[in-house]
């Protein structure tokens, strides 16, 4: 039965009558008689007669009809979407490897029962290779061990550097004996859980993203693999072909780096491990009957599991397949079946219901008499699937436990009728091309998965040919002492690849990143009494580099681009500061420039880089007898 109750606002006959004739002294006022006989009132309740019936009509449409519509806006209804996670091999109770053994692909992995079946989305040979080593050599030629951090269970790290660090190479080292060298075709998986933001749809774009190359005695290869990671944008698994690996290898390592030289963001790792299994909350169901066929029109067959997975109109949803005289033919979905003719092997799909309808004779063939049926799909029980980390896990094959150390993200149910709506209206609102300059830096600021935390367009310069706009973004950085941050290509260009398709015709857009000019500060201060000098330097620096940071968790609190730095400013800071009683005196550079300067001005597009340490602060006590 339908709801009768409207989800719009309720505005009746009546309603709309008394706010038509309340606009007309503002629109009209020379119109002065609002009786009922009056034409233009006459007009006007028809026009609000014939708003009611569309309000009414809009909330009650036919499910065929809301379909349309959505579809018009090109959003689609979807069945279960299945979670997705990794299992790592669990510290407590890890898993008895036997040399050669391989987890094929669609194996069960159970937890406790409350928790739905997963299944492994790939084959995996498991290895008993050990990971001796973690390590990241820098283009300098500065080699950095993580091993320790790699072994803790909260503590994370960047292999690669940030942004400013093109040319880092990870490079893992491993131990492996040459009676237990891996062997066939099912490769290696190697796991990695990133700790970057959620990745969206619009970051997943073809192409390689990682270089791996295997060294060992017999020199350096590179490997071809398949990467779940996009370039360790988030979680996943490196599947690594065993033919490369010498039987003789003993120890060898795994050097990955960036196929561009570069990231969209900088990886934050917290684990790299071995013997990784990739699983899905996605089940293949095979069902057959022996004596379907019934030679009758319209006959039908409903699917045994719930949680059928399908888009749109459920094409390719489900694999048919017809045996009448022991040669099975397959039969194809139509969305209607009375276009097709009387020898046409269709079907018509309800996903709603997961009946299969077959023709009539006439409009698609009937199934023969005592033919057999085999139906395939898949199916998920969609939200079911999103569990919490720490759960211990049991595969199919394998003695010993798995543990998921992040969430099974990713499982989403069916769209109802009023998802469709929902999506449809922000579909609507999306739509919109980026013409203002805060269209745009709202889109640049939306990329979470990228972690922009600054995006300003600058105003329109008369040197630039028209309908060229160019916007300045930031990405994360963590370190306020690293060296003068530089964002990649790979990150400026993600951005404007995200953007380009909403602009309107005939515009271009470039995306820069800032220019970072290195100031110097050296101040002398006198602290308060009883108050340690060094402490006073310490909450010195930390306050100046607050006051002028240029990336800060909020995106508010950080300095505007372009904005000047001036000596009087940084002066007013420090007497602020806890345990400062005097500003003696305070210095500012430029790098490069050993003169002096009480203001530094900056263009549009530059930001300050301070360079500060404790050594730049001169504190003394206040002397005897002064009334600091």
């Amino acid at each position: 039965m339908i709801d009768l109750t409207l989800p719009m606002k309720p505005l009746a006959f009546d309603d709309l009558v008394v706010l038509g004739r309340s606009t007309i002294p503002t629109l009209a006022p020379r119109w002065t008689d609002h009786n009922v006989h009056d034409p233009g009132i006459m007009l006007m309740e028809v026009v609000a007669w014939i708003a009611e019936a569309q309000m009414y009509s809009i909330s009650r449409l036919r499910r065929d009809e809301r379909r349309a519509f959505a579809h018009f806006l090109s959003v689609e209804p979807k069945g279960p979407l299945a979670a997705q996670g990794l299992l790592w091999p669990s510290t407590d109770q890890p898993p008895a490897v036997t040399p050669g053994q391989v987890i094929p692909a669609d194996s069960i992995a159970t937890a406790s029962s409350d928790v739905p079946q997963f299944f492994t989305s790939n084959a995996v040979q498991l290895t008993p290779a050990s990971l001796l080593r973690v390590e990241t050599r820098y283009a300098s030629g500065v080699l950095h061990d993580w091993t320790r951090v790699n072994g803790q269970q909260s503590a994370t790290f960047e292999p690669f550097g940030d942004a400013s660090n093109p040319g880092a190479r990870l490079i893992l080292t491993f131990t492996l004996s040459s009676s237990v060298t891996p062997v066939g075709d099912v490769p290696l998986s190697l796991g990695f859980e990133v700790v970057n933001a959620t990745l969206s749809p619009a970051a997943k774009r073809a192409g390689p993203k990682m270089l791996v190359s295997l060294s060992d005695a017999n020199g350096e290869r590179q490997l071809d693999i398949q990467d779940t990671t996009l370039g360790l944008l988030q979680s996943g698994v490196l599947f690594l072909p065993v033919g490369y690996i010498s039987p003789d290898a003993g120890r060898f390592q795994l050097i990955l780096k960036s196929a561009t030289g570069g990231f969209e963001r900088p990886p934050r790792i917290r684990r790299v491990g071995i013997n990784v299994l990739p699983v899905q909350q996605l089940e293949k169901i095979v069902e057959e009957s022996p004596t379907f066929g019934q030679a009758v029109p319209n006959q039908q067959y409903t699917v045994q599991q719930n949680g059928l997975m399908f888009t749109g109109n459920g094409k390719d949803a489900v694999k048919v397949t017809v045996s009448a005289t022991g040669s099975p033919l397959s039969w194809t979905q139509t969305d209607d079946l009375q276009l097709s003719g009387p020898n046409d092997l269709h079907f018509e799909l309800d996903t709603d219901q997961g009946i299969l309808t077959f023709g009539n004779g006439l409009n698609g063939s009937v199934v023969p008499k005592s033919a057999m049926l085999q139906v395939e799909y898949q199916v998920s029980d969609g939200t079911q699937g999103n569990i919490q980390p720490g759960v211990n896990w049991e595969v199919e094959g394998v003695t010993g436990n798995f543990v998921n150390l992040e969430s099974t993200t990713g499982g989403a149910d069916a769209t109802t009728l009023d998802d469709l709506r929902s999506a449809a209206r922000v579909q609507v609102d999306s739509m919109h091309p980026l013409v203002t300059a805060g269209d745009v830096e709202g889109a640049a600021k939306s990329f979470a998965d990228l972690g922009v935390t600054r995006a300003v367009e600058l105003p329109y310069d008369d040197k630039r040919p028209t309908g060229d706009r160019v916007l300045v973004a930031t990405g994360p950085q963590d370190d306020p002492n690293a060296p003068i941050p530089q964002e990649s290509r790979e990150f400026l260009g993600a951005v404007r690849e995200r953007i380009v398709p909403k602009l309107p015709v005939g515009q271009r857009l470039q995306v820069i990143g800032p220019t970072y000019v290195q100031i110097q500060i050296t101040a002398s201060l006198v602290s308060t009494r009883n108050t340690d000098p060094s402490v006073v330097s310490k909450n010195g620096v930390a306050e100046l580099q607050k006051r002028l940071a240029t990336v800060t968790a909020n995106g508010v609190d950080q300095w505007p681009l372009g904005r000047p730095v001036s000596v009087k400013s940084i002066q007013g800071w420090l007497r602020k500061v806890e345990g400062v009683a005097q500003v003696q005196k305070v210095e500012m550079r430029v790098a490069g420039n050993a003169q002096a300067q009480t203001i530094v001005r900056l263009t549009p597009k530059q930001l300050p880089n301070l360079q500060i340490s404790e050594a730049d602060f001169t504190v003394v006590r206040p002397a005897s007898g002064s009334s600091s």
